[in-house]
């Protein structure tokens, strides 16, 4: 598990900085969207962890697709 949540972390980080910086309380909305997928799990409702868990990775790819073009992107969040 650990793995697979690096492996997407390495693989949205520009993405999630771009969000942070340029959407007004993604920071908060995220993780309000993590805390609500943790008190599902902690709750044993798998139904409630799926769907949260669904919503979350929905507005992931929905913000990872408002990203500008590279070619766009302040160069600073493009180095790495």
């Amino acid at each position: 598990m650990v793995g697979l949540i690096e492996a997407f972390a390495r693989r949205t980080v520009h993405g999630r900085l771009w969000r942070s910086l340029h959407e007004k309380d993604a920071d908060r909305r995220t993780h309000d969207e993590h805390v609500a997928i943790w008190t599902a799990l902690v709750a044993r409702d798998p139904e409630r962890a799926r769907i949260r868990m669904a919503n979350h990775l929905i507005g992931v790819e929905e913000s990872l697709n408002r990203l500008p073009d590279d070619g766009d992107a302040p160069s600073a969040l493009m180095a790495g």
